[in-house]
Order: C-alpha cells, then sequence, then structure tokens
C-alpha cells in the first residue's frame, strides 16, 4: 500500500489527464522541482480539470501539492489553496479507480492536512483582493467539506448580483440575481446548534468572526449570521452543518479581511443563507442547496405570517418543525425572504438607509420662469433649459448670467450633441417637431423634421469607433460605427430613433411599443480602458417597462435582456419617470431607475440588480427626474427631484440625505467633477445650481 504515486512511479501510466498523461506528470515534477507556480503550473491545471470536468491526475497530485505549499511564496499559496478547492469542488476528493490500494486514504489524509494549513494561510494573508478571499475560504472549507467545494465555482459571481445552480428536487436550471451587496439581511439566519468536540485549526476562525461581530463591520442586523458562522467554526465544522450554514462561514470568514470590499462581498455571500422558489415543482429550497446540490438537500416550508416589525434584524425567530431522521430539522420561512428565478431576492423587508446630512450652497439663482427640461453643452461651458411655454435659453455654466437665447418656441427635451469639434443642440419642441440649432450663436440649423408622432425625448449616444464584427454587423449600423455621436429620439407613439448630427437625417427605426409614450431616454457611455465596454441606451415608458439598446449590437435591435416589469415591481416599482447612468462604472454603466413613488434603484443594462434599492418615500413623491454625480469623495451620488426638494442616495454606503428647497424641482442635471460637483435644478420659477459637499452623519439627539 502507498499514500501517493511517487514522481518518477510507472503508476501514472494509470491516471488520466485531458490531453496528455506524460505532459501533466511532466508539469507536475516541473512545479515541485522549482517550487514556483509558473507556466508548468498553468499547464498541469489545464491538464487536472477542463470546463468542469476533472481528471485523475488532479487526485494523484493533490498529496503532493499539499507538501508543497509550505515551501511557496504567499502569493503562490494562495493561488495553490485556492486552485486546489476548485479541483476538490469538481470531484478530485476520490480517486474514480486509485490504480493503487492506499492512494484514496492518502487523498484523505492529504486534505486534512490542507485544512490546518489552508486556515492558517488565509488568517495569515492580509494582501488578496476580496474575490480571492473568497475563494480561499471556499477552498478551506471544501478540505474539511468536499461536497461544499462545488459553490466554489459559483462563488465569483456572486457579488456580480446572481449566482446559477439547479433544484435538488426536480433539477431544473436556476439563475438567481439581487445579490449585489444587500445592507440588509435577506432573511433570518440558520438556526443551527452546532454538536462538535473541538474547533482545531478553526478556533482562530471563531476568534477573528467575533472581533468583526463586536467592531460592527458589517452593519446592524448581521450579528445572528456571524454568531452562527462562529460555532460552526468553534465545533470544527461538525458533519451535520447544513449547506446555509457553511456559506455563512465563508462570508463570515470574508468579513474578517482587512480589504475594502470585503464587507460589501461578505453580504452577498450571506444571501446564499436565503431560499428560493422553483418554478418547475413549485418547492422552496436553501440557496446553498440550489448551488451545491448536497446529498441530504431537503425543502423547507414556508409562512405567510408577519414579521416582528416587519424587520429582519438580530433576534428575530423562526419555527421549526420536525425533520426526518438523520436529516437537518426543517424550517418555516417567511414568504417574504423567498426569491424565485423571475424577480430574484427581493429588498430586505423594512430597511431603511441610514440618514446623513449633505452640506449644500447656492452657486447660483436665475429667474427664468417655469424650466422642464435642462442640458449642459460642453465646451464654453453652458446650460441650456426651455419649458413647454418657453423659449430654450443659454446660461453660464459657471455664473448663472443669461447669454442669451438658444432657440424659439417651448421644448420639452433638450440634448447637446457633439459634431466634429462643436455641440449642437437638439430640441424636441413642445409642437413635437425636431430642432437643431447653434446654442453659441443660437441660430438654426436646416429645417423642422417631424416624424409619424410628436417627440418627447431625446438622448445623445456615442457609436464605436468600428462595427462590432466587420463580416456580421448589419449595413446601416456599420456606416455611423466610426466614433460618432448620434441622437437618439422617442416620441409620443412609443418609437426610438435615431438621427445622423452630421447630416441631420433620420437612421432606421430602432423599436417601438405602440401607444406607450418614451418618457425618457438615458445614455451609459462606453467604459475607457474596457476593451468589450460599449454605450448603451435606455428606454422608460409610462409603465414598468424598460428597453436597453447597445451600439456595438450586431443586428441592430433591442437587447432581450433588459431588466423585466417582475423584477422592477419586487423591488418596489409601480411608475418609472426617468433613468441616468452610473458615473462609477465597472466594466459597463450600470442604470439608476427612479420611480413616481421614490423608488430608486441600480441595475447592470444585462437585467442584473444591484444593491438594495432606495424605498419609496411618500413625503417625496411624485418624483419627476433623476441624476447622478461623484460627490467629493468619489462616492455615486442618486439626486431625485420631487415635491419637497432633493433626495440624495449614496447605493454604495446604505445612506440618504434629503435637502428642502424653496421652490418645486421639475428636471435635473449634473455637471463638474468629483471635485466641484454641481447639481443644476430646473424649478418652477427658473434654475439653481447647488455645489453638494460629502455627506455626515446626522447629529444626534
Amino acid at each position: 500500500m502507498i499514500d501517493r504515486i511517487p514522481l518518477d512511479s510507472p503508476l501514472w501510466e494509470q491516471v488520466s489527464a485531458c490531453y496528455s498523461r506524460r505532459d501533466a506528470v511532466e508539469s507536475l515534477r516541473t512545479v515541485v522541482a522549482t517550487r514556483q507556480l509558473g507556466q508548468a503550473w498553468k499547464d498541469l491545471l489545464g491538464e487536472a480539470l477542463h470546463q468542469g470536468d476533472v481528471y485523475g491526475i488532479s487526485s494523484a497530485a493533490i498529496p503532493h501539492l499539499v507538501d508543497l505549499a509550505p515551501q511557496l511564496s504567499v502569493s503562490d499559496r494562495r493561488e495553490l489553496w485556492i486552485c486546489v478547492g476548485l479541483l476538490i469542488g469538481s470531484g478530485a476528493d476520490r480517486f474514480p479507480s486509485p490504480p493503487a490500494a492506499g492512494l484514496q486514504e492518502g487523498l484523505t489524509s492529504a486534505l486534512r492536512v490542507a485544512v490546518g494549513a489552508s486556515v492558517r494561510d488565509f488568517l495569515a494573508d492580509t494582501a488578496m483582493s476580496a474575490s480571492d478571499a473568497v475563494m480561499f475560504a471556499m477552498a478551506c472549507v471544501s478540505f474539511a467539506r468536499p461536497w461544499a467545494g462545488r459553490d466554489t465555482l459559483e462563488a465569483p459571481y456572486l457579488p456580480m448580483g446572481y449566482v446559477r445552480g439547479t433544484c435538488p428536487g426536480c433539477e431544473a436550471g436556476l439563475e438567481i440575481d439581487g445579490f449585489c451587496d444587500p445592507f440588509a439581511p435577506p432573511c433570518p439566519a440558520p438556526d443551527y446548534q452546532p454538536t462538535g468536540t473541538g474547533g482545531g485549526p478553526w478556533s482562530a476562525v471563531a476568534d477573528s468572526i467575533d472581533d468583526v461581530r463586536r467592531a460592527g463591520v458589517l452593519g446592524a442586523g448581521w450579528d445572528d449570521f456571524l454568531a452562527v458562522a462562529s460555532r460552526v467554526a468553534r465545533n470544527g465544522l461538525p458533519p451535520d452543518a447544513p449547506a446555509p450554514v457553511m456559506w455563512c462561514l465563508v462570508a463570515a470568514m470574508l468579513a474578517t479581511r482587512p480589504v475594502a470590499d470585503a464587507p460589501r462581498w461578505a453580504r452577498a455571500v450571506f444571501r446564499c443563507a436565503g431560499h428560493v422558489r422553483c418554478p418547475g415543482c413549485d418547492l422552496v429550497w436553501s440557496v446553498a442547496d440550489v448551488v451545491a446540490v448536497p446529498p441530504d438537500a431537503h425543502p423547507v416550508t414556508v409562512t405567510d405570517r408577519v414579521l416582528p416589525d416587519r424587520v429582519l434584524s438580530d433576534g428575530v425567530q423562526t419555527a421549526l418543525l420536525p425533520a426526518p431522521a438523520g436529516a437537518p430539522v426543517a424550517r418555516v420561512v417567511p414568504v417574504a425572504t423567498v426569491a424565485d428565478p423571475v424577480s430574484g431576492f427581493r429588498p430586505a423587508p423594512g430597511w431603511t438607509p441610514r440618514g446623513v446630512d449633505v452640506p449644500v450652497r447656492i452657486r447660483w439663482r436665475a429667474e427664468a420662469g417655469a424650466v422642464d427640461t435642462v442640458a449642459v453643452v460642453p465646451g464654453r461651458p453652458g446650460i441650456v433649459a426651455a419649458g413647454t411655454a418657453r423659449a430654450v435659453t443659454y446660461w453660464d455654466l459657471e455664473t448663472g448670467a443669461a447669454m442669451g437665447p438658444a432657440s424659439a418656441g417651448g421644448a420639452v427635451a433638450l440634448a447637446a450633441v457633439a459634431v466634429a469639434d462643436r455641440h449642437l443642440l437638439a430640441v424636441a419642441g413642445a409642437d413635437g417637431a425636431l430642432r437643431w440649432w447653434d446654442p453659441g450663436t443660437g441660430r438654426r440649423i436646416g429645417r423642422d423634421a417631424r416624424g409619424p408622432a410628436p417627440l418627447v425625448s431625446l438622448a445623445a449616444i456615442t457609436m464605436p469607433a468600428e462595427p462590432a464584427d466587420r463580416y456580421r454587423t448589419v449595413g446601416w449600423m456599420s456606416a455611423i460605427s466610426d466614433g460618432r455621436t448620434v441622437l437618439a429620439a422617442g416620441d409620443q407613439n412609443g418609437a426610438v430613433r435615431l438621427w445622423d448630427s452630421r447630416t441631420r437625417n433620420p437612421l432606421p427605426q430602432l423599436f417601438q411599443r405602440a401607444g406607450q409614450p418614451v418618457l425618457a431616454l438615458a445614455t451609459g457611455d462606453a467604459v475607457a480602458g474596457e476593451r468589450h465596454s460599449h454605450a448603451d441606451l435606455v428606454a422608460i415608458f409610462d409603465d414598468l417597462t424598460v428597453d436597453v439598446w447597445s451600439s456595438h449590437s450586431v443586428h441592430g435591435q433591442r437587447s432581450t435582456m433588459a431588466p423585466s416589469r417582475a423584477k422592477l415591481a419586487a423591488a418596489g416599482h409601480r411608475h418609472i419617470v426617468g433613468a441616468a447612468p452610473s458615473v462609477t462604472p465597472g466594466r459597463n454603466r450600470p442604470m439608476l431607475l427612479a420611480d413616481r413613488n421614490g423608488t430608486t434603484s441600480m441595475w447592470e443594462t444585462f437585467g442584473i440588480r444591484l444593491t438594495d434599492p432606495l424605498p419609496a418615500d411618500p413625503d417625496h413623491a411624485p418624483v419627476t427626474d433623476v441624476t447622478t454625480l461623484h460627490d467629493s469623495r468619489g462616492d455615486l451620488a442618486v439626486v431625485t427631484a420631487g415635491r419637497n426638494g432633493l433626495r440624495v442616495w449614496y447605493p454604495h454606503l446604505g445612506t440618504v440625505a434629503t435637502i428642502a428647497l424653496d421652490t418645486r424641482p421639475r428636471c435635473l442635471t449634473t455637471t463638474g467633477d468629483r471635485h466641484n460637483p454641481t447639481v443644476i435644478v430646473g424649478h418652477d420659477t427658473g434654475l439653481l445650481a447647488l455645489a453638494l459637499d460629502q455627506p455626515v452623519p446626522t447629529p444626534g439627539p
């Protein structure tokens, strides 16, 4: 009997590899000899794991890799443990057919050694990113509980807002969103009382989790989740700990890391302790069971009873039901906390953001009559403003001094469009016609353009410098994919059409929802430096309908992945009135959607909700517009105009401020950078320019 295959043994001929067994073994020998994770390491991983399939070389290599770990640098040890965790999650904890007696026992023994070694390395590693930390924590858990390692494959998607899984009952594929950075628990913490006899290496993890709980790192409401994680760690991960508890442990481990994004990622991971209803079999399962599909998964019972104060906070108790012998205790979960694949996770019931104060300075006022639409004209720079019953006027951005008329007649929408080295002003007149003006001279360019229905919304969108695919992109899209800016116009009958700003001629209609006016259009520009980033056009209709069109489209049609009506309704929306792009982009620019009732939410344009939304506010409704800016610290601030003033929401901080005005705001735009953020408010009697400072805590009583 042997506990591992010697590196020079002919037994390697009996293990499988993806492409070449000989190359796989040679790569392993090189890694062990050089004690470096270079090209040979990458080659070994390619032979061990491919498209989710694990090969025999992985199980045979793990004992050698566990022995190698202490001889590596901190960053290489981190990478090794994460990758071995991925192998375990794919099934490498067991040989399909060991080529010699004793090899399975040797592999199992190596995994026991890996538990202590990986946990110690995790706690000592202070330089890893949040994304590495969640993978590292999952690896540590998978060495102790191999079936839990299957969760590792989905862990990277959590802070992106969604996870994928399989219903343990009917095996239907599920995708659940609403995971991205919840500020309050979406469900009660698992009720688990461990029966272990000692934590071993996990006791140090429990101590770190207790420190995080005492420090309030995650904010209010998370103590029960941290407590259950601490208990399971202090008792050495007992075999009866269910999957939701293991996710709590991973999330809590992540929260212990001194990384800026760690709390945000940890709150997202804790959501795996929640529950989801499968539309196929109509049973409710823990999200953890849907992701990992452990052999002991059991559905849970749902109750519609009202929770205390409608808030899921520390100490919420749930009823317990008798469970089959040997099975985990079945739980009764509140229906308000159950996700589904259509609408994802709903916001945490009863959660409200923390109130803050935002110091405001009035930069200037301009009396100009009622202003219904406003836009920034880059270059000079200036502000153009109009009302349905008054001409478009031009104002100096710095002083608020009048700079003369920009066009004649009233307007319902304005957009500044870049053409060569200047900006033209597109005006949707009160009579429904499209007009082009030079805002600097006030001269009209060309003739009025009219369509089948009056225009009601405008937005400029920048096309990519080249087509998405030179061979497959439709002809008219290829012709304008040269970096130019075009105008998008929405009309009273639900049609959205592009106009060429160079020729001022109409381009093909993008889409139409007949009978539904296009209330608002918004564009998110491509993110500099992101290879596949592109500009998105978002259209808001007169209900819960949102459409998205990409400037990088091959077929020129609208997206099929825009936020659905069901998802929008689940987030609290009832009648969306405006959209604005985020100014803190990732790979693309998320969109902020504002509802008449005050609900404001943030979405990827492919339909994934980000963070918990700002709840409705009867005192602020009806909301008329939304805009975004960077505050002086670089945090995203979302400003909505409502009945009694402005509401400023910081979605990444979970805070909100109100700014009372002495006049009723009608429309908004922003200008300046993080060092000089300015909100331009169009109101009943003119314009108001406000400089916002960074938020400060609200003074106590």
